[in-house]
């Protein structure tokens, strides 16, 4: 889920000043980052590498916390309720989803189609507003999924954003497991997407993160100039064609993303962010 934190400092002497059990304490609820609703303790200390005692006190301490609640009849553990309260104090105090969603429901009428925010964060993204639609499953609809940002068209398209080097180098250093059929893996293959994203200003995507999807994104910028996220638009391929969402889509996330990040940069403390995609061609 989040990127390994290096417990070493500036020159590669030992930080001193971090928490190694808030670490693994993190690794206990990161076990739970699959397809099973629930985890015994053998279960959670083979997927931490922890000893079975230690994986006991990090389960016990949480679900003391409420972090993690256990089910009396089979001695399992799930999530506790408590970290939505985390999630919503995340949500509480980020600007950018605040000011994004009016725009998203605005495009979502207007297209009639699934529209979402998602924040660049390394080598993924998080979605952190959706808008669904009455046919979207609800794993697919939730706040804060995190996905690779090397195979969705908001990663790519904020990786176009950034300075080639350094795009290389989180495609080159991803863990770049296959989710479908058809997602593309190979780093020049990878690259290549990227590549096309920096000259349309927008990525697209097919197939790659849900079979049958299609998906089009644009990047919002921070008051620095960088990506700060994507707005996405997700269709059925079904429904749409490559050509068509590019045509009549293109226009409509391109116009929803520059008006997310216009009045960011306007503040005060910021500046307008520098252009770095051509004006939408309708290729």
């Amino acid at each position: 889920m989040y990127d390994k934190v290096q417990q070493q400092g500036e020159e590669g002497s030992p930080d001193r000043l971090f928490v190694g059990s808030l670490d693994k304490a993190l690794r206990v609820l990161e076990a739970f980052d699959g397809d099973r609703r629930d985890l015994g303790i053998t279960e959670i200390a083979v997927a931490t590498g922890m000893t079975k005692s230690a994986a006991q006190r990090f389960v016990h301490s949480l679900t003391r916390l409420g972090l993690l609640q256990r089910d009396p009849e089979t001695r399992r553990y799930s999530p506790g309720r408590r970290l939505l309260d985390l999630g919503f104090l995340y949500l509480r105090h980020d600007s950018l989803a605040e000011l994004a969603a009016p725009f998203l429901i605005d495009a979502s009428e207007r297209c009639g189609e699934r529209v979402n925010l998602s924040e660049f964060d390394g080598h993924d993204i998080v979605y952190v507003f959706r808008v669904p639609t009455r046919m979207m499953a609800y794993v697919n609809s939730v706040v804060g999924r995190r996905l690779p940002a090397f195979c969705t068209s908001g990663g790519r398209i904020a990786l176009a954003a950034l300075p080639e080097e350094e795009a290389r180098r989180i495609v080159e250093t991803s863990d770049r497991q296959p989710l479908t059929p058809e997602t593309i893996t190979d780093v020049e293959a990878v690259m290549e997407r990227i590549a096309e994203a920096r000259r349309l200003g927008y990525a697209f995507s097919a197939g790659e993160i849900l079979v049958g999807e299609l998906a089009i994104a644009a990047a919002v910028f921070d008051n620095r100039g960088r990506p700060a996220g994507a707005v996405h638009i997700s269709v059925s391929a079904a429904q749409w064609s490559e050509e068509t969402v590019r045509r009549q889509l293109g226009p409509l996330v391109l116009e929803t993303a520059r008006a997310i990040s216009r009045p960011r940069s306007a503040r005060p403390w910021g500046s307008p962010p520098k252009p770095r995609f051509p004006p939408y061609s309708g290729a």
